[in-house]
């Protein structure tokens, strides 16, 4: 791996990371790129294996909870919930298109979420003109088709199985409107700031809304931190990343926040490794890795280059 494979390269980073700050020494991890978790790979097509679809029911799950519930990530007045913030966030966004008809893409797609933005976009009377779904998943085509074309029509609803990292904006096609595009589930975090910024900057063109969702780091400490990484789902998704590797678990997840050095400086970063035996050696696998900025570095992150300007915050 060259100099900027490597600078660019998070999962390793954050390897090399845990082997300095942790007990786990970095030669007894293993990682797997972001988006091979994601992907369909040689074994999916010979075993037909429906892990990816468990791949993102588990995601799904932990979203359908956190729109569920009334007080999840509420402040201690009840008040702000996520729920709350993403009709507040939909509520927003009516009113900043003044009128304009609306493309909404979304990044990573989510039945659970995005259903509760766009059925409140259409209840405020926005044009929804198309939904744009991408994903470098196939198995979530299904789901998303399932949850939104009753709510946006069959003739608006369209899905892309790609890698962002391969597509621009003008691999949407032209809209004359506003087109909305979101990252949502933390995907932020997902990548170093200065890859998702390039990332961004390509997917989006002057005039768009972008609305992305980070897990921050606080002065609540890092306890609602550890609290999601200790979910059920979160589990049940480091096994199937271990099994999609062809390793066998050894155990449950452990879940570690490391520090790793980037342009906007040290950034607490959420890693979980699942152990798994080779031969006779214990090892481990990092099974996801997740930046999480402080308020200041999510809004440095965003306007590092004069590129995007923040013109709403919810929390």
């Amino acid at each position: 791996m060259n100099g900027t494979e490597y600078e660019d390269n998070l999962e390793v980073i954050v390897r090399d990371s845990l082997g300095c700050f942790t007990p786990l020494s970095a030669d007894q991890i293993d990682t797997v790129s972001n988006a091979s978790k994601y992907s369909i790979s040689e074994n999916d097509r010979d075993a037909g294996s429906s892990s990816l679809e468990d791949v993102f029911g588990y995601m799904a799950a932990l979203n359908k909870m956190a729109v569920s519930g009334n007080g999840i990530c509420a402040d201690r007045s009840g008040n702000a919930s996520l729920h709350d913030s993403l009709i507040s966030t939909a509520d927003y966004i009516s009113h900043k298109v003044n009128g304009a008809s609306v493309r909404y893409i979304e990044i990573g797609p989510e039945p659970y979420k995005t259903e509760l933005i766009i059925k409140r976009l259409i209840g405020n009377g926005v044009d929804l003109t198309s939904y744009i779904g991408l994903d470098i998943n196939p198995e979530s085509e299904k789901a998303m088709r399932l949850a939104l074309e009753p709510v946006v029509g069959k003739q608006r609803f369209s899905y892309k199985i790609n890698d962002y990292n391969e597509l621009q904006s003008s691999s949407f096609g032209f809209h004359d409107g506003i087109t909305v595009v979101t990252m949502m589930g933390f995907q932020e975090g997902n990548e170093l700031p200065r890859k998702m910024l390039r990332i961004l900057k390509k997917l989006t063109s002057k005039g768009d809304l972008l609305l992305s969702e980070m897990q921050l780091s606080s002065l609540a400490g890092w306890k609602p931190i550890i609290d999601f990484y200790s979910l059920q789902p979160m589990k049940q998704f480091s096994q199937k990343i271990c099994e999609r590797a062809q390793l066998k678990p050894a155990g449950q997840h452990r879940i570690f926040l490391t520090p790793i050095e980037t342009e906007l400086g040290p950034v607490m970063t959420a890693a979980t490794v699942i152990p798994y035996k080779l031969f006779d050696h214990h090892r481990y696998l990092l099974t996801n890795c997740c930046l999480k900025y402080t308020k200041d570095q999510f809004r440095a992150a965003r306007q590092k280059e004069n590129d995007f300007q923040i013109v709403k915050e919810f929390f």
